[in-house]
């Protein structure tokens, strides 16, 4: 595993992982933005639920079996000194195909994003004509529709060639939130009984 971070001007991070997983017949290690885009606070919880992926075993390094506190201190560190990434422009329109931007069978989901992050007015435009969104200057309507927390994976939109080499200068990266970690603890304690059973 080889993380790497990018931070927007608007405290976003856009981050890339190569890595090993069971769930697909082909595990070649790739090198792409499926891991999680937003908040560095956002992206730390998403290393959490790939951690506990960690714990049977589905998500593995190329040389092995990764300890799930191994897997969030990486994404930690990596989070503490992120590099420049350069102004994405992104169309934003609804189409087929599997690689576009806006799957054409995903527009219910990108409107119920959009109206939670109170952008719904911008939906008629994508849907209708579409529109060309920057990393820069619509980092809020990017991230709610491919945020930790949206509908769509970054992939669609960003890859690792979009980094640069230019670090940034951040405060250090908490570990967890305080009030969310007895819940990820006991994620990560439930999955490490499952793992243990399956084993057995």
């Amino acid at each position: 595993m080889q993380p790497l971070s990018a931070r927007t001007r608007e405290s976003c991070s856009t981050s890339f992982s190569s890595d090993h997983t069971k769930k697909i017949a082909i595990r070649t290690p790739t090198t792409g933005a499926h891991f999680a885009f937003g908040t560095r606070e956002e992206v730390l919880r998403r290393a959490f639920v790939g951690a506990s992926d960690c714990c049977g075993g589905m998500l593995q390094s190329r040389s092995g079996d990764i300890k799930p506190e191994n897997y969030i201190e990486s994404w930690k560190q990596e989070l503490n000194r992120p590099v420049q990434m350069r102004d994405v422009v992104v169309t934003l329109k609804f189409e087929t195909g599997w690689r576009a931007a806006l799957p054409e069978d995903a527009n219910e989901r990108v409107l119920s994003v959009l109206q939670r992050a109170g952008l719904a007015d911008r939906f008629d435009v994508i849907r209708n004509e579409g529109i060309t969104a920057t990393l820069y200057g619509d980092t809020g309507l990017l991230r709610a529709i491919y945020g930790v927390d949206g509908e769509l994976s970054p992939w669609r939109v960003f890859t690792h060639s979009d980094t640069g080499t230019v670090p940034i200068d951040v405060r250090p990266c908490a570990m967890f939130p305080r009030g969310d970690r007895p819940a990820v603890s006991a994620l990560l304690r439930h999955r490490r009984r499952r793992a243990t059973r399956r084993r057995r």
